[in-house]
């Protein structure tokens, strides 16, 4: 009977520590940075966040397909969000099963106030049917 017990616990922390594991679809890590240009009142705004947990689809010949769309919004300083100052569709494929991905965008938007702003990363992987959100808070001066 102890033998049962023992042989029955080893198979469960051997399932437990051999499974694959399961990661949450998250974006992590946003940078955002703003900077004047040569334009009076208008803001180029460079930004990156990185996105984990994503579902790739196999394909044929070993290759791994990464469907993701984002759209990124700009709050001002008094609560108004600009919405899709930026967005797009990524669709690229890779050789080997990837953890994680960069993406990163840059926009230009017209502003005579400093102060501080947020960006808002909206990020959906099409092929899980997922979607995360992450905001990242910076100043103009």
């Amino acid at each position: 009977m102890k033998l049962l017990l023992a042989l029955t616990l080893f198979s469960a922390f051997l399932l437990v520590g051999c499974s694959e594991e399961q990661t949450n679809f998250q974006l992590s890590n946003p940078e955002v940075f703003g900077y004047a240009t040569d334009i009076e009142g208008e803001w180029d705004v460079n930004t990156s966040v990185i996105v984990k947990g994503y579902t790739l689809e196999e394909k044929e010949n070993n290759k791994f397909q990464l469907r993701l769309s984002y759209t990124i919004n700009l709050v001002q300083p008094d609560g108004t969000v600009q919405k899709s100052v930026a967005s797009k569709q990524v669709n690229e494929q890779f050789g080997e099963k990837i953890a994680d991905y960069q993406i990163e965008d840059q926009f230009k938007f017209t502003s005579k106030t400093v102060g501080k702003y947020k960006v808002q990363f909206i990020v959906t992987d099409e092929t899980g049917a997922q979607t995360s959100t992450i905001e990242k808070e910076f100043d103009l001066e």
